[in-house]
């Protein structure tokens, strides 16, 4: 998981996004560019 947060930052977000789970927080500097799937 270390190395996939290495490579993408916004991994957890982006599996939520294809587990289909509603992620309720987002942090700020996300805004900006929000994780599409």
């Amino acid at each position: 998981v270390g190395r996939e947060f290495l490579r993408d930052p916004s991994f957890a977000l982006r599996a939520a996004v294809e587990l289909g789970v509603h992620v309720d927080y987002e942090p700020q500097q996300y805004h900006r560019a929000r994780v599409t799937a």
